[in-house]
């Protein structure tokens, strides 16, 4: 995996979309000292606690990306200083969110850049999100 090659010098990770941790490794979670995690799922907290013992991980399921609006990311980033902070599968989702237009969903995505300055970050995405078909 990927992940296990970054090393972001931050020791503490805003993890954004992970859902229940389907997609990441016990050793990649474990080199951080705080996890913070952003995810409406209700059901993500406790299929990540049984992924991942309980650690100290803080969620929050409060919406930061109605309507794409980068504002939204920039609140969330300036309430976690010091955070790396990781995509799991959603910038590639995000313009199957309700109320989502594909205009707003460009601007956020030119904005990212200039959002996340001076942060550590990166990003992975299921291939259903693309524009390729998957094949069987």
């Amino acid at each position: 995996m990927w992940l296990l090659e970054w090393n972001p010098p931050e020791s503490n990770l805003l993890l954004i979309g992970p859902s229940g941790g389907y997609s990441l490794e016990r050793i990649f979670v474990d080199r951080f000292e705080r996890l913070r995690a952003v995810d409406p799922d209700p059901l993500a907290r406790a299929i990540f606690k049984a992924r991942f013992g309980a650690r100290r991980v803080s969620w929050s399921r409060q919406d930061h990306f109605s309507g794409a609006r980068i504002e939204g990311l920039r609140e969330l980033l300036k309430l976690h200083p010091g955070h790396a902070v990781l995509f799991c599968n959603f910038i590639g989702q995000m313009k199957f969110v309700p109320g989502v237009s594909e205009y707003a969903f460009s601007k956020w995505k030119a904005a990212l850049p200039d959002a996340l300055a001076g942060r550590s970050f990166a990003s992975y995405h299921d291939r259903l999100s693309g524009p390729i078909q998957p094949t069987r």
